[in-house]
């Protein structure tokens, strides 16, 4: 095992439309080797990520997972922290005195049009698969969160991870073996 102790909290999740839902979430695991070559084993990291869920027919057809690898590896001393520079030009910096409000976006009205599921539906559907990700059979998790055309897109996969409905079991079997006491708050 890689990590003991996993622990992720959801610190927030909302509809984006009708077919979307977002999550912010961070987390903490104690480093126990073997990651990136690191050797600080016994550490403990923490790290922050996004995930947005894409629905299709009531099921999560497409997953994008964006989680901090940079803070993990510099926490573990396998690379150094990143100077400050001058972003590049096509970085867009916020426009002064709008700052970014996700509560904004909550409470725009959501049109549903016939045949989509409801948004509280697809939330709930991402809450199921998240408080299942480790005790509910992982055949009952696709069969009730993953849609059969499902993608899923992660920036720190594992390099011979297939991005369907294959490489979705594959990851939650690698999350049940090599995050042990992982749980969801």
């Amino acid at each position: 095992k890689q990590f003991s102790s996993y622990t992720m909290r959801l610190d927030d999740i909302f509809a984006v439309g009708t077919d979307r839902v977002v999550n912010r979430f961070a987390a903490n695991a104690i480093h126990e080797g073997g990651f990136f070559g690191s050797n600080l084993a016994g550490k403990s990291v923490s790290w922050t990520g996004n995930t947005v869920y894409r629905f299709k027919d009531g099921l999560i057809h497409r997953i994008w997972l964006y989680w901090d690898l940079l803070s993990i590896l510099v926490q573990l001393g396998v690379t150094t922290r990143p100077t400050n520079t001058t972003p590049p030009p096509w970085v867009v910096g916020p426009i002064p005195g709008t700052p970014f409000r996700a509560a904004e976006r909550r409470n725009a009205p959501l049109i549903v049009r016939p045949g989509q599921q409801s948004v509280p539906e697809n939330i709930a559907t991402v809450q199921f698969m998240f408080d299942g990700i480790t005790t509910v059979p992982i055949e009952e998790l696709v069969e009730q969160c993953i849609a059969p055309d499902f993608v899923r897109q992660d920036n720190c996969a594992m390099p011979d991870t297939q991005s369907n409905v294959d490489g979705f079991v594959k990851y939650v079997r690698a999350a049940r073996e090599n995050f042990e006491g992982y749980r969801m708050q």
